[in-house]
């Protein structure tokens, strides 16, 4: 579990995370970059170096939440509304604002995205075998074929869940925290 603060912002006490301790927290899952690329739900996009970035917080609760921000930061360099961003071959994502962005006021895509939509939207790189992993320590490996068929939405609680319909068996990852190429296993890249 990483530490909340309480972040003003216009007026307004929300939550947020240090984005040190959220890089830190995967130590062992991430390739970082020298740089970071930050992707809005409006389609914004901005780079910007990574010592830099892991200074500032991601804001999570309140309006324009999960949004990137800094105490010493001008607000005009703020990114409000993350659907993803990525360093080096690691990619965080907002599921809500990429299943929101993806659908765009289409009623029909309130219930979920394929997986495949959300690697081809991140650029995530292909593997022949992924290794998913779930907040109660869950892991799954699945292969290329069988992943990008899954559709990735929300249980009533808003937690991130992942149904992969099979011709043997269906699996449910609740609580969807990681999916990584299978170059990843053991936290090697």
């Amino acid at each position: 579990m990483l530490v909340s603060h309480d972040y003003e912002y216009y007026g307004s006490r929300d939550k947020a995370v240090k984005v040190s301790d959220l890089i830190a927290k995967f130590k062992d899952e991430v390739a970082l970059g020298e740089t970071v690329l930050i992707k809005a739900s409006d389609g914004f996009e901005k780079n910007e170096k990574l010592d830099i970035f892991q200074k500032g917080f991601i804001k999570y609760t309140g309006a324009d939440a999960p949004a990137f921000m800094a105490p010493d930061m001008p607000k005009g360099m703020h990114v409000k509304n993350i659907m993803w961003f990525s360093t080096g071959k690691t990619v965080f994502c907002s599921a809500e604002n990429i299943i929101d962005s993806i659908h765009k006021g289409n009623e029909a895509g309130k219930g979920g995205i394929s997986l495949g939509q959300v690697f081809k939207e991140t650029g995530l790189s292909d593997s022949p075998l992924y290794i998913l992993s779930a907040s109660d320590g869950f892991e799954v490996k699945i292969s290329a074929d069988r992943i990008k068929m899954g559709c990735l939405c929300f249980t009533e609680s808003k937690c991130v869940s992942l149904l992969l319909n099979g011709p043997d068996e269906e699996i449910v990852i609740k609580g969807l925290l990681t999916v990584k190429t299978a170059e990843f296993a053991g936290g090697k890249p």
